[in-house]
């Protein structure tokens, strides 16, 4: 359970700070 948790936080935060890359970017 703690390691389904974690690995979705992981692509949360990742998804978030790609988004404000393609923002920075444009």
């Amino acid at each position: 359970m703690h390691k389904l948790v974690l690995i979705r936080h992981g692509e949360s935060t990742w998804n978030l700070e790609n988004r404000f890359t393609g923002w920075t970017d444009v």
